[in-house]
């Protein structure tokens, strides 16, 4: 979609939003040793740092890369409150049901990392205002929809002018 980057990692998505003011936000940090790779991907795409970053949860394959990055930019890390124990350090993402999706990376979970990191005094939860949507102004034009169920906090980005959706 317009004005959207997207850098796959093995297994997952990074993306960079690009915004009228021509800033740009990063969405999801990838897997660990990949800070090199989305930083030379980002100087190719924007030349120039994120305002911010956005993460959809917190997993391993989603945040590996958020610390050194958000330190790097010198940027905040945005995540929803109920991802804010794993991202600190207080808590570790319960064990995983390895029978629940029948296929290869439902097998392999047991063997992947469930944290707790701490992504240290960058981490910052959303503003919810008391509502259903969260907004943040480093992402105008864009809702991020609180859309639990992978895990408590996991949110998606929706942009209703074109109707994208980035699940994350």
């Amino acid at each position: 979609a317009q004005g959207i980057e997207g850098l796959r990692i093995v297994f997952v998505n990074v993306f960079g939003v690009t915004h009228a003011d021509g800033s740009w936000t990063l969405l999801d940090c990838g897997l660990p040793f990949s800070e090199h790779l989305i930083r030379k991907w980002a100087e190719k795409h924007f030349g120039i740092a994120p305002n911010a970053i956005v993460l959809t949860h917190g997993h391993f394959d989603h945040v590996s890369a958020a610390h050194s990055l958000a330190d790097h930019w010198n940027v905040p890390i945005y995540a929803h409150a109920l991802e804010q124990p794993y991202l600190t350090g207080a808590q570790e993402y319960p064990a995983p049901n390895f029978g629940a999706g029948r296929g290869m990376m439902s097998l392999l979970s047991p063997l992947l990392p469930r944290g707790p990191v701490n992504l240290g005094p960058r981490l910052r939860p959303f503003a919810t205002g008391g509502g259903v949507d969260i907004s943040l102004p480093e992402m105008p034009g864009w809702e991020i929809k609180h859309t639990p169920g992978h895990t408590p906090g996991h949110v998606s980005l929706f942009r209703p002018s074109d109707r994208t959706l980035l699940a994350g």
